[in-house]
């Protein structure tokens, strides 16, 4: 008995050990990227990623979107103050060069930051990739973390899965790079799904008659993704469209057409981020960056998308449109060229590969 009681004290002082060195672990990342990032150059961990980008997108880009590597894409990295221009092969009017002038160095340029978002931006060098710097992501990340979650979980929950590495920055940046490219190869197209952006604090993302429709048609697309068997993914695709159907009738057309929209909008930019990341894992030999099996950075999504009714906000369209495109991919072909066409939307291309 008193060999039992030692083996549960024991076992509760390691319990406890363990909380607090996470514990202490979380407050020192939290009190760490808890700071204003307002420099005036890239840190080593933004030019690592650049650096990775060029190479991979100019080696790999193709296997992401055809002609994805041959496009001239400038990447823009902000912080709190300031943005980086990358990727450019002369000074642009407004920007002061700050990077290396070596060749094998990321040559980047640096000018005051008006509000900058993660997207698509226009510049004086045509559309570029914007995203925020490392360290401001994960503050954001972390941040956003202990909010959301009440105490004391909020200050136990391991940071480690929060927090991301280059790897993710890396495939970040080419999911807004792929909004450029939509803005390149489809304008009118990318300028119209832009507009209706506006509409998606419209959208009724708490009416249970379609929440339960929209997670019914994604455990349908999850269902064709994991099947083997071609027959089978053609199957659940017509119940994935027949559900999708019945769920439009109780929806205004407006809102049908900011579905189809933003799915080709963020779904397409969610493909090439999470196609990008399977590219870097299996060529990692020729990379420099850790890549890591599993795909860990969106086992989340991966949850959501057999749940997309309870998915609040667009992030369901980017899901939804995510897991369309990887469909085509198996069902389908040679889409990606119809898929920038004006009119054409992912599960268009999917009902004529069931015609």
């Amino acid at each position: 008995m008193k060999k039992i009681f030692r083996i549960l004290l024991y076992g509760l002082f390691i319990l406890v050990g363990a909380v607090l060195v996470q514990f202490a672990y979380n407050e020192y990342r939290a009190n760490r990227l808890d700071q204003p990032y307002d420099g005036n150059t890239l840190s080593s961990e933004d030019l690592t990623t650049l650096k990775e980008l060029r190479s991979f997108k100019d080696q790999y880009g193709g296997l992401i979107w055809p002609g994805f590597d041959r496009e001239n894409i400038p990447v823009v990295l902000f912080n709190d103050r300031y943005e980086f221009m990358a990727n450019v092969g002369s000074n642009p009017d407004g920007w002061k060069r700050v990077g290396e002038s070596d060749s094998s160095a990321v040559n980047y340029y640096r000018r005051q930051a008006k509000d900058p978002q993660a997207f698509a931006v226009q510049t004086q060098v045509g559309w570029a990739g914007r995203f925020t710097t490392l360290n401001r992501l994960n503050r954001r990340l972390l941040l956003n973390l202990r909010r959301d979650i009440p105490v004391p979980l909020n200050k136990l929950m391991p940071s480690q899965m929060i927090l991301k590495d280059n790897d993710y920055h890396m495939v970040a940046l080419v999911h807004e790079m792929f909004h450029a490219h939509q803005a390149n190869q489809a304008p009118e197209k990318f300028a119209a799904s832009n507009s209706l952006a506006p509409l998606t604090d419209q959208y009724p993302y708490h009416r249970d008659s379609l929440n339960h429709l929209f997670s019914q048609e994604g455990k349908y697309l999850v269902a064709a993704l994991e099947t083997d068997s071609i027959a089978e993914k053609k199957r659940l695709c017509r119940k994935f469209l027949q559900t999708r159907h019945q769920r439009r009738e109780q929806l205004p057309s407006q809102m049908v057409k900011f579905e189809k929209h933003y799915e080709w909008l963020e779904g397409l930019a969610k493909y090439a981020e999470v196609q990008a990341y399977k590219v870097a894992l299996d060529h990692r030999e020729s990379l420099s960056l850790d890549y890591q099996e599993g795909m860990p950075h969106w086992q989340t999504d991966r949850k959501n998308l057999r749940g997309l009714g309870r998915v609040d906000g667009s992030t369901r369209f980017y899901l939804s449109g995510m897991a369309q495109a990887r469909l085509l991919d198996q069902i389908a072909g040679k889409w990606k060229k119809q898929a920038m066409t004006q009119d054409v939307y992912l599960e268009g291309l999917i009902r004529q590969v069931l015609k």
